[in-house]
């Protein structure tokens, strides 16, 4: 990340959207799937189960202010708390990772005025809209009647990265549930006369539930119906868990920039989320599931949904 945020040189969403030559393409990258809809769902509802709030000190004021610019792109309100941006990022960052395999940024000077105070701003890169070769990202870009690759400046780009192996496992997860997507989508005049479709279906849930067991997503039916109440409380501990890694590292990756005078002209300043449970109490809840050690009532009421003030 550069010290001195530059101009604009990617294409924002809205304008790859209504180039002519890449507007179906720009469509056609929409078609994620129901299954990986429906996962980006889940975890971008995650937040509503707790009291949350960003925590910025003595700046709180300066701080909101300075999140809510950076993230005026992932918002249509002009007016709002930061948390709304926040976890619109966090969900973003999500379904980035499971559909493209990582989550890219351009941090820019939105200022039209030269002299003026900075204005940075995180511009969406969609993932359908970059390669990447020998450590240069490039994107596409309309041409007169043709496209062209354009090299993105290091130096501006701000990546998203997910620790743990975190980010292999939700491309992976997404690959296998877009498979899934896949074969509903075959003719169904291949399956013969009779056929008991709701055990069809069925199948499908269950394997969306098996090959999504490292993020814990239960799916909208799947095992669940079926399930122990133990088990049920472990799957969603196991996607709560997933959750909270990926809110810590976007809250890491933002901290880096409005940490910097450099980028915002401003005094330092620093943000922590508080309201969520910690990665050790979750951890320490799903050993209790399989011991016993604490009842379901308890991990529920203090782990999973603890709309306590933060």
């Amino acid at each position: 990340m550069n010290a001195t945020v530059l101009p604009r040189v990617s294409l924002s969403s809205a304008e790859l959207h209504h180039a002519p030559h890449l507007r179906e393409m720009a469509q056609r990258a929409m078609g994620i799937g129901m299954n990986v809809s429906m996962l980006v769902r889940d975890l971008g509802n995650m937040h509503y189960g707790y009291s949350t709030k960003l925590e910025f000190g003595d700046t709180r004021r300066e701080g909101a202010e300075l999140i809510c610019g950076l993230l005026s792109e992932l918002s249509e309100y002009e007016r709002m708390e930061p948390e709304a941006p926040f976890y619109e990022l966090v969900s973003t960052v999500a379904r980035d990772h499971l559909v493209h395999g990582r989550c890219v940024f351009e941090l820019f000077d939105a200022r039209e005025e030269h002299g003026s105070p900075p204005l940075p701003r995180l511009g969406v890169l969609p993932g359908w809209s970059l390669r990447k070769r020998r450590g240069t990202y490039y994107q596409i870009a309309p041409a007169g009647a043709q496209v062209v690759w354009r090299a993105l400046p290091a130096a501006s780009l701000v990546e998203v990265r997910l620790p743990d192996r975190l980010g292999r496992i939700l491309r992976r997860a997404g690959e296998r549930l877009r498979a899934l997507d896949a074969f509903k989508a075959i003719d169904l005049d291949e399956f013969p006369a009779g056929y008991d479709f709701t055990v069809h279906q069925r199948m499908l849930d269950e394997r969306a539930v098996k090959v999504t067991a490292a993020v814990g997503w239960s799916h909208l039916s799947g095992l669940m119906g079926r399930a122990t109440s133990n088990f049920q409380v472990y799957r969603r501990l196991q996607l709560v868990r997933t959750w909270i890694v990926i809110v810590s590292a976007v809250a890491e990756t933002l901290n880096r920039i409005v940490a910097d005078p450099n980028v915002h002209g401003l005094s330092p300043c620093s943000f922590r989320v508080v309201g969520l449970p910690s990665l050790e109490q979750v951890d320490a809840a799903m050993v209790a599931v399989t011991t016993g050690e604490q009842t379901l009532d308890e991990i529920s009421r203090n782990v999973l949904r603890t709309m306590r003030p933060a």
